[in-house]
């Protein structure tokens, strides 16, 4: 329990550190976790992955504050595993890959370069 602006503030905080830690995923991961997302809706990947491609709705997850450098390298990620899944859906980096979880204190996400 809390008050409006408490609130407000804790979903606007972990907005920001869903949006990093995604945002750290190497490409491979990010790819299979959108790939198990279009699969959980039960659309299909490829005419899913288009269409959200097209449309860019993605640019819509990101918090407000953000700088936009790192604005512009979340859009450029979703592009580019958006187009992964268009065009390479069964890309062998991304096979067999668990589903992300959010790290330990302890653990360190992955940088996205670290493919």
């Amino acid at each position: 329990m809390g008050s409006s602006e408490e609130i407000h503030e804790l979903l606007r905080s972990a907005h920001h550190e869903i949006f990093e830690d995604v945002s750290g995923l190497p490409i491979a991961q990010l790819c299979a976790e959108l790939e198990r997302y279009f699969h959980s809706l039960a659309t299909p990947l490829q005419p899913t992955a288009c269409l959200w491609n097209e449309l860019e709705s993605y640019r819509e997850m990101v918090p407000e504050g953000i700088c936009p450098e790192e604005r512009e390298l979340f859009v450029s990620q979703m592009r580019a595993a958006l187009a992964i899944l268009i065009s390479a859906p069964d890309w062998p980096p991304m096979q067999g890959l668990l589903s992300w979880r959010v790290p330990q204190p302890d653990q360190q996400v992955p940088h996205h370069l670290e493919n």
